[in-house]
């Protein structure tokens, strides 16, 4: 008995854990399963409710995308289908993502999403506005803006997205010229309203100052929606002697309340405004901006033909298709210049000169007396001189030797083309080379009008332009300048330079340097492409002596 109570012992305390421990594993079995049942009924309410939901465009159908109904520009990474459609439909196309970047693409309208749709989509994706300027580098085998909308990442900040989204609102807020509902009229209330006020040519300022003489100065101004630049243009040409006498023309592509109310602080000369009528704001989802069938940029000419989109067998002579954004810059240029000299009853029997702004421009206070002293000297020495040029990009700081000083060469695209004037003798030139123009396979007015002398007219075209400008370049920000736009500092530089120049403005004669022969030069420049459509090449020459038409 003494060995086996130790032994008993030590049994009853093993049953009684083993009792415990049973105890312990019911409770966690217990537990399991309500925890079990619990997950089991939250899956099935979560089933139910995305059974309930209509069916949302997955992340990669609609990257980036404004609503239709604001007839805005849309820039689509992917127009693609949802998940569980089986359409064939071959107008839709497939472009990746990537690295959070947008690739590059066209710009295209995707149709009004459902309202329950709509705020899911605009959380995570915004749309890069868009904008234009005249310089430009070389991408590959074309010309490519050198910052490319398409190359601007995604916009996650919400700081961002308030100012875009402040940005896309004022875009759409107009004085007199939209309408003020957006309705399934309102594009055709739009354009029609542009078409009225090309024909009816309201000069403003006209009970002030003189009618434009017959032999004055025009100057023309193209201008998208930077107003702030556009308001110290305007600064500086009340401080340019003689500007009561010019007729100024402000030649718009875009239509909004900030530069409608800008517009009516001008004061110190005559002023009419005339309106692009086939902008990418009148004509947002179709031809000539984006259309849903037109073939992707960078598709190659087999893969458009078997999507079979509108202009598959037309793309540029490096293989891309156009882009809307790019041609509307040499649409708009060469429809104001055949409306200048053709299509207003201010300048129907004028044969003085006109001469090319942008709203990024600042004159010094003798520009228009160093014109009219130019235009006496082309006149005088160089009567086969084609163009006047009174600017240039890169500004002369010590040049006051200089400032009287002028030389004769060939007219250069990339050099001659900020602030030149031309006359109508010049103008019936240009457009005696119609088809060249608008067949040159360059989205490039500049280049398109470079190309001319060397093909076209069999001739160099010849400018006198001045040594120190009288024009400046001022635009820091844009499609191809995104820096923080300061009108006002920049505009501050050229005033400062302009003021310890003071005394050298306004001189008495000007001294042309004969030494330079500018030479027979042929060789011929390569296009930049981006202008292979026969849709553009159509509506180009559409314009000739017709630049009031109201139809495409």
């Amino acid at each position: 008995m003494g060995l086996l109570l130790p032994f008993s012992c030590c049994r009853i305390r093993r049953r009684r854990t083993s009792l415990v421990t049973r105890v312990l594993g019911l409770l966690l079995v217990v537990v399991g399963f309500t925890w079990l049942t619990f997950l089991v009924l939250q899956a099935r309410q979560e089933g139910l409710q995305l059974e309930s939901q209509p069916h949302k465009l997955s992340s990669v159908d609609y990257d980036v995308f404004r609503s239709n109904e604001n007839h805005n520009i849309i820039r689509s990474v992917d127009i693609g289908r949802s998940k569980d459609s089986n359409s064939n439909n071959s107008a839709v196309h497939r472009l990746a993502l990537t690295n959070g970047r947008l690739p590059k693409g066209i710009d295209i309208p995707v149709p009004p999403i459902h309202k329950e749709n709509n705020n899911a989509a605009k959380k995570d994706f915004t749309s890069p506005s868009l904008s234009s300027s005249s310089k430009t580098e070389k991408h590959g085998d074309r010309k490519q803006n050198s910052s490319d909308p398409s190359s601007i990442p995604l916009v996650h900040n919400t700081a961002e997205k308030q100012q875009q989204t402040k940005q896309e609102t004022q875009d759409h807020v107009t004085l007199d010229l939209l309408p003020s509902q957006n309705g399934p009229n309102s594009l055709q209330i739009l354009r029609d309203r542009l078409h009225k006020a090309n024909r009816e040519q309201v000069v403003l300022n006209a009970d002030k100052y003189p009618a434009l003489a017959s032999d004055g100065i025009v100057l023309i101004v193209q201008v998208h929606r930077r107003e702030g630049y556009l308001q110290q243009l305007f600064n500086s040409m009340r401080n340019v002697r003689g500007i009561e006498k010019v007729l100024l023309v402000i030649s718009h592509d875009y239509y909004y309340d900030d530069m409608m109310k800008l517009m009516q602080t001008v004061d110190f000369c005559r002023v009419t405004q005339i309106f692009y009528p086939f902008s990418l704001q009148a004509y947002p989802d179709q031809f000539p901006g984006p259309s849903r069938n037109d073939c992707p940029r960078d598709s190659t000419k087999e893969q458009a033909q078997a999507m079979n989109c509108t202009n598959a067998n037309y793309p540029d002579e490096y293989g891309h298709y156009r882009e809307a954004k790019i041609t509307a810059v040499k649409h708009h240029w060469w429809w104001k210049l055949n409306m200048v000299f053709d299509g207003m009853r201010a300048t129907k029997d004028f044969n003085g000169y006109v001469v090319f702004l942008e709203e990024d421009h600042y004159l010094s206070p003798d520009f228009l007396y160093m014109t009219e002293k130019l235009i006496a000297l082309k006149e005088e020495k160089c009567t086969d001189c084609d163009f006047i040029n009174l600017g240039m990009y890169t500004a002369v700081k010590g040049v006051s030797s200089l400032t009287h000083r002028v030389s004769v060469g060939i007219w250069n695209a990339g050099k001659n083309n900020m602030g030149f004037g031309i006359n109508r003798k010049t103008w019936e030139q240009i457009k005696s080379c119609k088809e060249h123009f608008c067949t040159y396979d360059d989205y490039n007015w500049d280049w398109s009008i470079n190309s001319m002398g060397q093909s076209c007219l069999q001739r160099n075209l010849k400018v006198l332009v001045v040594k120190a400008p009288r024009i400046f370049h001022i635009g820091n920000c844009g499609v191809h300048h995104r820096k923080e736009c300061n009108e006002r500092k920049d505009a501050q530089k050229v005033e400062q330079l302009l003021q310890s120049r003071r005394n050298t403005l306004f001189p008495e004669s000007l001294h042309l340097d004969m030494g330079l022969n500018p030479g027979p030069s042929r060789k011929k420049v390569k296009p930049y492409g981006g202008w292979g459509d026969i849709r553009d090449r159509n509506l180009c020459l559409s314009f000739v002596d017709n630049a009031l038409r109201t139809t495409l």
